[in-house]
């Protein structure tokens, strides 16, 4: 005798709401039972399937560029502006998109969505700064080539995808040598 599948319940009504608070994002939030704290996450297109001649590279490095400053502030006035409402913003790039998270209390919301928006916008990419991303990026290849998971994954994205695949990563030693390699104005055109 065969088993019916179990009737799956659908979710409450989340209660979405659309709105644009800054020109050119796309907003949906849905009410939670602690009101006083808002958190969101949210990506863009951006990542290794846009990113062929390093290899995802600039992706990585331009995530980590977004909190290091913008045209309008420094990295140290950037990241006291966001202690000064006890936001938290953080970015990570995968092998299709750059997301980001953040949270802070709900009152400051509107301020933590400006900054989002100044440092996707107006991101610096200074030199001084890719330098000190470029440094800590090498350091966490030094790691990964020691972790037994990470040089199995890479291997097995070797054995599974074509080189012109999106999910194809390189080795620890090519993308150290494509960061090498990664100048400033490779990052402004990306």
């Amino acid at each position: 005798m065969r088993k019916r599948p179990k009737k799956i319940h659908r979710a409450p009504d989340l209660n979405l709401t659309e709105s644009a608070p800054v020109a050119g994002f796309r907003l949906i939030s849905v009410k939670t039972s602690t009101p006083e704290i808002v958190s969101f996450s949210g990506s863009f297109l951006c990542g290794t399937a846009h990113d062929r001649t390093r290899k995802g590279i600039i992706t990585h490095v331009l995530a980590e560029m977004l909190l290091e400053g913008t045209k309008k502030r420094d990295t140290r006035a950037f990241n006291q502006a966001l202690e000064e409402i006890g936001a938290t913003l953080s970015f990570a790039a995968t092998s299709t998109r750059i997301t980001f998270e953040a949270a802070c209390l709900a009152r400051y919301a509107p301020v933590l969505i400006g900054l989002l928006a100044e440092a996707l916008r107006e991101p610096a990419l200074h030199s001084r700064s890719l330098g000190a991303v470029k440094k800590r990026l090498f350091g966490e290849l030094r790691l990964e080539e020691d972790d037994m998971k990470s040089v199995a994954k890479v291997a097995w994205t070797r054995l599974v995808y074509p080189p012109s695949h999106p999910h194809y990563e390189p080795t620890v030693a090519e993308r150290k040598e494509h960061l090498r390699l990664l100048q400033k104005g490779e990052l402004t055109a990306f």
